[in-house]
């Protein structure tokens, strides 16, 4: 029977042009032409069925009323029914399997409801009702609702959140794909494209769609001919948010603007779902069963709900928003009980969430992690499903209470009998034996928009702990402006796993988890980033073994980049386009300094030729087909010489060197003989650049801003220099001194005044990948201060004191990954056997506060050096982070090694590393694996440096390797875990006595194993004892050692020149390089840093009288 309501909010009829009906159910679905016209108020079916809304259950009062349900087909609410993020008419319910026909009217009626969407078989339905007069009338109709015999649940009608954000900085077309490599997995396309119009990728993109949508999107057919039309009416006017995630998933390559990640439209077919006017219960219906047989993609770029508060007050905590943990809950059962059969075929990707740096996401956990974005995220993220799921989450404090900050917002605690209801729910819908997560589903987070890999950060809006990332800032739309959000990263992944299928049909036979897994296992971990890395992925469907031979059959991907005239082989004709570019073109032209892709970037850096180097799987010995690759040494031979490649660093001529001579390789001998006999005779890139040329002094007035001036003048020099009275930034990329900072005032009485209220050495900086940096110092009076950096504003904050205890001598900081702090100072206690305590405090970037110090559990450090650990990676680091996993190492002068955990806080540990206890370096990859040297003294004090490497994963030290007979110096690792280490040993100089000569090796973590010690300087007379620093990238490329030689030692020791010397992992150590010839006037010291691309800067100290110093800086490309 019908409700005797009969507003629009019950019928609705549209006449459109069907250009494709799927039989579904009772009823059909129309798939609708892109551009047909707005729909009228009602909907009439394929069938010419009139869809009959607003119905009660039939059947004889006490059958259950889960055999009463029929089939009734969803159709979405009208616009003037919509509130904001709500629909005002409509809920969706959850009935006991036990209940009646007679128990469902009743409550149903209650309000004066009836069902518009039901599935045979299911205790999901949901209703329609007489719009309320507002929210707080229809949170009572729900709760009501919720109270009536028989019901378990009754979840407002809560509109999908579109996951995109403003943004008005245009970048090219395809900027967003250069971190993710996406341009060099194109180079294989001929296997993707060949024949594709018989094996189209199918895919569904559940999203909002307007009908008369700007002019500019008039484009779209023609820039995604794969599109083909929607399930359901459109009923949005103007949106354009769907059009834009589908472009960016497929728009074709060309010169208008967007183009997509799979830009090979005519190879997929591509469905639109509005989800418009739908509650989510619906949606999950229409998908569920408008899905095709066999494999399918599915993009979902919208996030749960709508924006929670604009500024979190108590009021906008509406209750309609306290109930969004038991809806998400509601709905994640909802999907795994409708979609479980579907996954082994069925690969979903959505969007991870914008809130992370929203008010709400600043109030609640909740609103700030990738799980609980969507049901999707939550179905697949091991939260309630699996073996370890649960529903625990619906009453965890420290998810759903807002934060000391917001402590006057309520709570999203979910009471026990709303857990009760849930529970039953999920047993009775799937069974007391519940499902694992859902594996063929990715949350899909956000990254800053980069040209390598190398300089993405999270973005600050998307959600944490996104299983993967693409870039989502700075992608042009139709209109060429620039939009952002985890809209735009989620289709990325849809397009990488669609141009997967159509590369490899045995990949797309199997489970899409496996799709899945290779997705992630070839991610890269960048910062606290897990970014997709397109062309690594790719590479990874060519076969791997221990015992893989290259060739056409097993390396058909690299056989396609290989073939550059896409004619089915790799032979002379292909040798002679490639050497043209990255060989005879370097020689003419010098370095790239643009990314110009193409299809000579064999390594996928986006740079045609030259001398930078990124990771490339060779051989594929050790790496797992569709899986995790493995990066080590491989040896080959050219020419008849034996060649040794690292695969941490290559080049695109090492790449075509070895495959060139390999069995991939089916051309003339002769031929290759001739163009690339010289070339590959040694694997060294072609260069005309001079390196004994390279250094340029950029500032011969400047002052570095942490410790000098901005000119130079006397007047701002002062003591105060030697005590860090100054921070700045400095950008590698661009070679500017950014924004300085004054740390302290200056004293204004007694025999100091006029120098900066500094405590001369007291100053650490440390930054995080963020780009945030945290300043640290002590005054005069050792009480304790700090400035902090924000990298979104670009500008130093005024100086704070974060301790509440007052005065504590000294301390030094380091940031996390995100921009939180560790501070740890030493206070001496004069008791045995602990005459020094070591306190920490916690800063939190996102509630600004420090924590109370805490000592931390220390058993014994009678044998501690007096000090505190410096933050620095570079040179003695005592205090590590690795930004990715957020790990702290705490090392003291001895052996011993502390871990701090952030999650609970507190200090694991001590570890032992070896005894006696002398002193230790510590050093990290992007694992938090840790390495570590340490000097061992001997009989007649005798010296061994020695080293061990810490496994994250296992927890266990690895055997100590012995590195030279000296004592430990510098150490530096990249993020793949090889390192440099620098020392000192005495030889014998002329004229008697003994010179300090600065020696080196580098660390291979693929074998764990260090190279032969070098030694670097060349002077007779040696280098000043103490000075050197290692600046390394945290990619494995080239690094350098800058110190400074000395020119004689009669009878004291005379300064010469600061020198450098560049270190390449495959070359070896390069030339000396001069950095400055002036020893009459620059005093010993300096400091080197090198970014991932090469660019080194390195700082050094002028003497100028008095004692003072004036602090230069220089660049090296």
């Amino acid at each position: 029977m019908k409700c005797n309501q009969t507003s629009s909010a019950f019928a609705r009829h549209s006449t459109v042009r069907i250009l494709q009906v799927f039989a579904l159910g009772l009823f059909g679905f129309l798939l609708v032409a892109p551009g047909e016209a707005e729909p009228t108020d009602d909907a009439i079916f394929a069938n010419g069925f009139e869809l009959n809304v607003g119905s009660l259950l039939v059947g004889t009062p006490d059958t259950l009323a889960l055999n009463a349900v029929v089939d009734m087909q969803p159709v979405a609410a009208p616009n003037a029914d919509i509130d904001g993020d709500l629909i005002m008419t409509r809920m969706d319910i959850v009935f006991s399997r036990n209940a009646s026909v007679a128990q469902i009217n009743a409550a149903l009626t209650t309000i004066g409801a009836g069902i518009v969407t039901m599935t045979p078989q299911r205790a999901e339905m949901t209703i329609a009702f007489p719009r309320p007069t507002d929210r707080m009338q229809l949170s009572q109709l729900r709760e009501t609702l919720e109270a009536a015999s028989g019901v378990l649940s009754a979840d407002l009608a809560l509109l999908p959140q579109i996951e995109f954000l403003p943004s008005d900085v245009p970048h090219s077309s395809i900027s967003y794909l250069a971190a993710t490599r996406f341009p060099a997995a194109w180079n294989a396309q001929r296997l993707a494209t060949a024949n594709c119009q018989s094996r189209k990728i199918e895919m569904r993109f559940v999203d909002i769609w307007g009908t008369n949508p700007a002019a500019a999107y008039d484009i779209f057919s023609k820039q995604v001919p794969g599109f083909n039309g929607w399930i359901g009416d459109r009923t949005s006017l103007t949106e354009t948010h769907g059009y834009e995630t589908v472009a960016t998933t497929a728009a074709i390559l060309d010169t208008t603007k967007p183009n997509g990640a799979n830009p090979f439209s005519q190879c997929v077919n591509i469905v639109g779902l509005d989800a418009n006017g739908l509650s989510v219960s619906q949606e999950q219906k229409i998908l569920a069963e408008s899905l095709p047989t066999g494999k399918v993609v599915v993009n979902r770029s919208m996030g749960y709900h709508g924006p929670l508060c604009a500024h979190c007050q108590p009021a906008d905590i509406a209750p309609e928003y306290r109930t969004l943990p038991a809806n998400l809950a509601h709905n994640a059962i909802q999907w795994r009980s409708l979609m479980q059969e579907r996954d082994a075929d069925m690969l979903v990707s959505v969007a991870a969430g914008n809130e992370y740096d929203s008010d709400a996401g600043r109030a609640y956990p909740f609103f700030a992690q990738t799980p609980y974005v969507s049901p999707e995220a939550l179905a697949a993220s091991g939260v309630i499903f699996g073996s370890s799921g649960s529903l625990n989450f619906l009453q965890d404090h420290a998810l759903l209470d807002p934060d000391a900050q917001h402590s006057n917002l309520p709570s999203l605690y979910q009471s026990d009998s709303v857990v009760a209801r849930i529970q039953t729910y999920q047993t009775e819908t799937l069974g007391p034996t519940q499902p694992e997560s859902a594996d063929n589903i990715l949350s899909v987070g956000s990254t800053t928009n980069q040209p390598n890999f190398d300089g993405v950060q999270a973005s600050l809006f998307s959600r944490r702990n996104a299983p993967v990332s693409a870039v989502g800032e700075h992608i042009e739309s139709f209109d060429a402006q620039s939009i952002r959000g985890t809209s735009f990263a989620a289709p990325q992944v849809t397009a990488l796993a669609s141009y997967l299928w159509l590369l490899s049909d045995d990949l797309r036979s199997r489970p899409a988890s496996e799709t899945v897994d290779a997705i992630i296992d070839n991610k890269r971990k960048v910062g606290d980033v897990n970014l997709i890395d397109a062309y690594a992925t790719v590479l990874s469907l060519d076969d791997a073994s221990d015992t893989i031979i290259p060739s056409p059959a097993t390396m058909p991907i690299r056989l396609a980049v290989l073939d550059v005239d896409d004619n089915g082989v790799f032979d002379e004709a292909d040798l002679q386009q490639l050497k043209t570019e990255l060989v005879e073109n370097i020689v003419a032209n010098g370095e790239p300094h643009d990314q110009a892709w193409g299809r000579a970037d064999l390594n996928g850096d986006g740079y045609v030729g030259g001398s930078r180097t990124t990771a490339f799987d060779l051989d594929r010995r050790g790496s797992t087909r569709y899986g995790a690759t493995e990066y080590g040494t491989v040896h080959f031979t050219a020419e008849g010489h034996p060649l040794t490649l690292d695969e941490h660093t290559i080049t695109d001529l090492n790449i075509l060197c070895y495959y060139a001579y390999s069995p991939l390789y089916t051309g003339s001998a002769g031929a290759r003989t001739s163009l690339l006999g010289a070339p590959c005779a040694s694997v060294t890139p072609p260069t005309n650049a001079d390196p004994g040329q390279n250094w340029t002094e950029v500032s011969n007035t400047g002052s570095l801003a942490f410790l000098g001036s901005a000119k130079g003048k006397l007047s701002d020099l002062l003591q105060g220099i030697r005590n860090g009275a100054w921070v700045a930034t400095f950008d590698l990329q661009t070679e500017q001194m950014g924004e300085r900072l004054q740390l302290a005032p200056l004293i204004q009485n007694g025999p100091d005044a006029g120098k900066p209220d500094v405590f001369e050495g007291s100053l650490t900086v440390s930054a995080s990948t963020m780009g945030d940096a945290m300043a640290l110092w002590s005054d005069t009076t050792f009480h304790v201060w700090f400035s902090r950096f924000d990298a979104l504003s670009g500008h130093w904050g005024a100086a704070e004191q974060p301790f509440a205890e007052g005065t504590v001598g000294f301390a030094t900081v380091v940031l996390d990954g995100l921009g939180n702090a560790i501070a740890i100072s030493p206070q001496y206690t004069g008791q045995k056997p602990n005459p020094y305590t070591y306190r920490y405090s916690y800063y939190d970037k996102v509630t600004g506060q420090w924590s109370v110090q805490t000592i931390i559990n220390i058993p014994d450090t009678s044998k501690v050096v007096p000090g505190f650990p410096q933050s620095s990676r570079l040179d003695f680091g005592r205090i590590l982070v690795a930004n990715q996993s957020d790990t702290i190492y705490f090392g003291f002068d001895t052996t011993q090694i502390f871990r701090f955990d952030r999650i609970s806080r507190t200090w694991v540990g001590p570890e032992t590393i070896s005894e006696p206890p002398m002193r230790v370096n510590l050093a990290l990859d992007s694992a938090s694996n840790l390495l570590a040297t340490w000097t061992e003294i001997g009989p007649n004090n005798s010296e061994k440096l020695h080293s061990r490497r810490r496994n994250v994963a296992t927890g266990q030290w690895s055997p100590a390797l012995t590195i030279d007979n000296a004592s430990a110096g510098g150490l530096v690792a990249d993020d793949a875990g090889n390192a440099l280490t620098a020392w000192f040993v005495n030889v014998p100089r002329p004229g008697g006595g003994s010179s300090a000569q600065m020696m080196a090796s580098y660390y291979r973590a693929a074998i764990d194993a260090w190279d032969s010690p070098t030694v670097l300087s060349t002077s007779p007379y040696g280098v000043t004892f103490g000075d050197g620093s290692i600046g390394m990238p945290t990619s494995s490329g080239r690094s350098r050692i800058a110190f400074h030689q000395l020119l004689d030692y009669n009878p004291v020791p005379q300064l010469g020149p600061i020198v450098s010397r560049a270190f390449d992992p495959v070359a070896g150590w390069g030339p000396m390089e001069m950095v400055q010839n002036d020893p009459e006037f620059y005093s010993n010291g300096s400091t080197i840093t090198t970014s991932a691309t090469g660019t080194s800067l390195i700082i050094y100290a002028r003497y100028i009288y008095a004692g003072l110093n004036e602090y230069l800086w220089e660049t090296m490309h």
